[in-house]
């Protein structure tokens, strides 16, 4: 018996992803970071096909992808159970 699915996972952050930190001046030396630029919309995509060979054995293959905010991506798996 064959199975198949799709998948799809999408966030949208926007700024809520900001940080902001800052330490006063001690002994001349200050800090302060700005994590702004690493907020981003993202989505993912995957699609999977699972096949029952016998009552022992199954296999399954999934792949997919990330996207958005400049960033993309790739991944796949297999997957094999054998029962005995």
């Amino acid at each position: 018996a064959m199975e198949e699915g799709i998948a799809a996972f999408l966030k949208f952050i926007d700024d809520a992803g900001d940080a902001t930190a800052s330490f006063a001046d001690w002994r001349g030396v200050s800090f302060t970071a700005d994590d702004a630029d690493r907020a981003r919309d993202t989505g993912s995509v995957s699609v999977s096909i699972e096949g029952k060979i016998d009552e022992t054995f199954s296999a399954a293959l999934t792949a997919g992808g990330v996207f958005g905010g400049g960033v993309t991506g790739g991944w796949g798996a297999a997957h094999l159970l054998w029962k005995f």
